[in-house]
């Protein structure tokens, strides 16, 4: 494993679980937020985003956290992830974890935000995770169909249990 992506809904544990990772295995940690995101909220373009990705993913080692799998064709994830771990967490476990996380940073910013950008906790961040994200279940499934047979390995996580038994497995 060298080329490690990791999705799930926001509040999944993915930010976690990507930085307990790359720093057990000694690889660079991109965070999708600092990807999207400039400072104060300003989103980058989709060319620009698309940009970065792809050279990120060009490299010989990445953790990569983050969804965006409408991208990955272009920007390179998609052919170049060696695995991708799916969080896939109940939603409800998901929201209460970002709201603690809100909580806990609403007053100083996240390591894995770009300057400037404060903790939100809001209705659209709310509707996203107990709804959207939920909603597009069949839709991952396809995609991580397809990556299998791009010969890609797909390991999802339910809950806690099952991924701790994942990291301990691979000596993480």
């Amino acid at each position: 494993m060298k080329r490690i992506w990791i999705t799930g809904s926001s509040g999944s544990g993915k930010t976690t679980y990507a930085t307990r990772i790359g720093n057990k295995l000694n690889i660079p940690i991109y965070h999708r937020d600092h990807i999207t995101w400039q400072e104060n909220w300003k989103e980058r373009s989709d060319t620009d985003q698309i940009e970065i990705v792809r050279e990120i993913s060009q490299m010989d080692r990445w953790v990569f956290d983050g969804n965006r799998f409408s991208a990955s064709k272009l920007d390179g994830r998609f052919e170049n992830c060696d695995v991708l771990i799916h969080l896939s967490r109940n939603r409800f476990t998901c929201f209460f974890r970002a709201l603690k996380r809100y909580f806990e940073n609403r007053n100083s910013p996240r390591k894995d935000l770009p300057e400037g950008c404060k903790e939100e906790f809001d209705w659209t961040l709310c509707k996203y995770i107990l709804f959207q994200y939920p909603k597009q279940k069949k839709q991952r499934e396809l995609f991580f169909d397809d990556l299998k047979m791009a010969r890609n390995e797909v390991t999802v996580l339910k809950r806690r249990r099952e991924i701790n038994k994942w990291l301990k497995e691979n000596n993480i």
